[in-house]
């Protein structure tokens, strides 16, 4: 079994420029790093802005090698400048979500890990700057994923059943001067693709 342990958020250093608000590198090495303790630990990281009490994701990114090595990256920093300038006067700032344990990186779980993040990520922040991973189109199956019209077959509920899906829910809507009933389902229609990269 794969654990992760979150650590942050660590504010992380930037330049005031007349048209930009930049990454302080120079800063990174000497304050960033040496705080937050996870320069060699690899796992998932999250890049957000702080206004107030609350934080907001933009980025969401994962290394098997280590942290300092890829969230820095000139195309990371691309991104980190875009959402600076999306919303301004913020605070930018990283969670590291860093395997636990010695020992090869689990790379397979790092990936799940890093797509389910995304996931939650994109319902916080439909600004989300991945590119990978946040495919919205909805998927259907009929009497299982999205709306449906009609009664369920055996079939279907016994699929359900299986797979631990929650009861059909009828819900009257006007058709035609009429009420019909409109089987829905309490599933989220919405399948994303596993991202290989941030």
């Amino acid at each position: 079994m794969a654990e992760f342990v979150v650590h942050g958020p660590f504010e992380i250093p930037v330049r005031r420029e007349p048209r930009a608000t930049l990454i302080d590198q120079v800063a990174l090495e000497a304050k960033f790093w040496e705080n937050s303790g996870c320069r060699a630990r690899r796992g998932c990281y999250v890049f957000g802005l702080r206004a107030g009490g609350g934080i907001t994701p933009f980025y969401v990114g994962m290394t098997v090698n280590s942290f300092e090595q890829e969230c820095f990256t000139p195309h990371k920093l691309l991104k980190y400048v875009e959402a600076l300038a999306r919303r301004k006067a913020r605070t930018p700032v990283m969670f590291f979500v860093a395997e636990d344990g010695p020992g090869r990186p689990n790379a397979a779980a790092i990936a799940k890990l890093e797509q389910q993040l995304i996931d939650l990520a994109v319902d916080q922040n439909d600004d989300l700057l991945n590119i990978v991973g946040t495919n919205t189109e909805p998927i259907i199956v009929r009497g299982t994923l999205g709306p449906h019209h009609g009664r369920a077959s055996e079939v279907t509920r016994m699929f359900r059943r299986m797979m631990g899906l929650p009861e059909e829910k009828r819900v009257p809507v006007p058709h035609d001067d009429e009420q019909d009933t409109v089987l829905q389902s309490q599933v989220p229609s919405v399948v994303t693709q596993t991202s290989s990269e941030g």
